[in-house]
């Protein structure tokens, strides 16, 4: 995922924390998921969130500074 800074990030993580799809080494990569997160804050066009289910970034990260844009309200 790319954030507010256009610094890209890769999450590693077990295909069921991440979707409900089957995905298997024969899926086609690579592919868009979305992925749960909580809003930490808002500031314009910034929003702040921390991934569910303990999900990191392979920086190790826990949350990113994201583009409103990219954000998909539930």
């Amino acid at each position: 995922m790319v954030d507010c800074d256009g610094q890209e990030h890769r999450v590693i993580e077990k295909v069921p924390v991440l979707t409900t799809w089957s995905l298997t080494s024969a899926s086609a990569f690579p592919a868009e998921l979305w992925i749960r997160a909580d809003t930490a804050s808002i500031e314009g066009d910034r929003v702040e969130v921390t991934f569910a289910y303990s999900v990191e970034t392979a920086e190790g990260l826990t949350g990113l500074s994201v583009p409103a844009k990219d954000v998909k309200w539930h």
